[in-house]
């Protein structure tokens, strides 16, 4: 368990933010918060979406799905909503619900892994994809994002750690050396990114292990493009986050590590 201060912050943070700890999903990486008996994280938990739903029109597969993961390419779908799970590569026609506004979109399954039903969008319509981009901004420049105090976090070797934690599944946590990022990692609206000098920037979602029901990476670079702009966006939301390290990150983000 954490004891003393270390305990009084994680509680604080997890009745705030909702955290729950876990086992670290990539080595280092995850080891970010100080325990004096086994090396844990503390982890946002995986959850659905704000005011994002998908209906289906096939009733035989649920009614209001939630939505776990959402970019302008794929949506993740929660499989405890589900009455049945479809098999890779079946398509599912319906509406994908943000907020008030409806769409119609097509899915196709693409994989099904832990706790979700990954899906594609199939030939997504303009009017889809600028509510989705619109979803993305407007809820990455609402997150409030707060810094987690330097004598609760893990001590690094390497360098100094840094931790942002906010709600909708949003963080970030870097290591940095007199001015020099060492590895980094991102995480917002069930989208991942890490990359570091001795790694290349890598892309992917997170995703519910079925049986320790905790945060794992699917990769899927193909997601570059579209989550660098967006990550640049939480960014910037993050008010706590100094100048120069959001510089460091981003040029990251950009020369791709």
């Amino acid at each position: 368990m954490f004891s003393g201060s270390v305990n009084f912050y994680v509680m604080k943070l997890s009745k705030l933010l909702k955290l729950i700890p876990i086992e670290k999903v990539q080595t280092r990486l995850r080891q970010n918060v100080q325990n004096t008996k086994t090396a844990r994280g503390a982890r946002i938990s995986i959850s659905q979406l704000h005011n994002l739903h998908f209906t289906p029109d096939d009733k035989g597969l649920g009614d209001l799905l939630s939505v776990s993961n959402l970019s302008v390419s794929g949506v993740a779908l929660t499989k405890e909503y589900l009455k049945r799970v479809p098999a890779a590569g079946a398509e599912i026609s319906g509406e994908l619900l943000i907020g008030e506004d409806v769409n119609k979109a097509v899915l196709r399954v693409v994989h099904s892994a832990g706790g979700i039903v990954g899906c594609m969008f199939i030939e997504p319509t303009p009017s889809l994809v600028t509510s989705i981009q619109l979803y993305l901004y407007l809820e990455l420049d609402a997150v409030e994002v707060k810094k987690v105090p330097d004598d609760i976090l893990k001590p690094v070797a390497e360098g100094n750690p840094h931790w942002y934690c906010g709600g909708n599944n949003c963080e970030l946590y870097f290591v940095e050396n007199e001015g020099e990022l060492l590895w980094f990692n991102i995480s917002f609206l069930g989208n991942y990114i890490e990359g570091g000098n001795d790694m290349p920037v890598r892309f992917g979602y997170e995703v519910l292990d079925d049986n320790a029901k905790a945060g794992r990476i699917r990769w899927d670079n193909t997601l570059a493009e579209s989550l660098s702009d967006l990550a640049v966006r939480f960014l910037n939301s993050i008010k706590d986050l100094e100048s120069d390290y959001k510089t460091l990150v981003k040029e990251k983000l950009k020369t791709g590590g």
